[in-house]
C-alpha cells in the first residue's frame, strides 16, 4: 500500500482554508462558490518564486484533496487554461523555458506590481470568451 506524503500547509493556504470555512456562502457550496485557484497560484508563486504548470497543478490538487472540503480540483488541461488566463491578464509572465519541444517546461513568476490586483479573485470574470480583456 502506497502512503501519500502529508505536506505542511503554508501560511497562505491556511488563510484560504480559514476564509472558506468562515464564509457561510463559500461553506454552503463546499468552498467552490468563489474561485480560490487564482489566489492559491499567487500565494504559491510568491512562496516559491517560479514554477511550471504541472508542478503547480500537483501541489494545488494535493492541497485541495487534503483540505477535507468538497471542492473539485479540475484536470490538468483546465489548470493550464487558468495559467493562460493569468498570463493574458498580465498577472504572471513566463520567465524561462527549459528542455526541448515537446517536453519543454515553461516557468512562470508573478508580475510584482500586480500582486494585489483584484483580478486574482476571479480572473475568468475579466476575460472575454472572444479573446480580449473585458
Amino acid at each position: 500500500m502506497q502512503t501519500r506524503k502529508m505536506e505542511i500547509l503554508r501560511p497562505f493556504e491556511i488563510e484560504i482554508l480559514r476564509e472558506i470555512r468562515t464564509s457561510p456562502k463559500r461553506l454552503q457550496a463546499g468552498g467552490g462558490s468563489t474561485p480560490r485557484k487564482g489566489v492559491w497560484i499567487r500565494g504559491h508563486l510568491e512562496d516559491v518564486g517560479r514554477d511550471y504548470p504541472y508542478s503547480m497543478y500537483k501541489r494545488w490538487k494535493s492541497f485541495i484533496e487534503g483540505s477535507g472540503l468538497n471542492i473539485k480540483t479540475g484536470n490538468y488541461a483546465q489548470f493550464r487554461t487558468y495559467i493562460y488566463v493569468l498570463k493574458r491578464l498580465g498577472l504572471i509572465h513566463r520567465i524561462e523555458r527549459t528542455g526541448g519541444s515537446p517536453f519543454s517546461k515553461n516557468y512562470y513568476a508573478l508580475i510584482p506590481d500586480k500582486l494585489y490586483s483584484p483580478l486574482w479573485d476571479n480572473p475568468f470574470k475579466h476575460i472575454s470568451i472572444f479573446g480580449g480583456k473585458t
